[in-house]
């Protein structure tokens, strides 16, 4: 699988740098540490957008996609 660094993971995301690696910490991001450098999977970001996607029901109500 791909690794992408934190300056492409954060602008895939579109979230902060910071948030990244809060969530790093938090164990919600899998990562892989090669001396001094983090990695993410690529498979990692699409996970998080897939089990953080939510959907818009008729009516304008939000319900968790997945």
């Amino acid at each position: 699988d791909e690794l992408v660094r934190i300056p492409e993971a954060v602008a895939a995301l579109r979230i902060s740098r910071s948030k990244l690696y809060m969530m790093m910490a938090a164990g919600q991001v899998a990562f892989t540490k090669l001396g001094r450098c983090r990695r993410i999977p690529r498979r990692e970001l699409k996970r998080l957008v897939r089990e953080n996607t939510v959907a818009c029901r008729p009516g304008g109500e939000k319900s968790s996609a997945g």
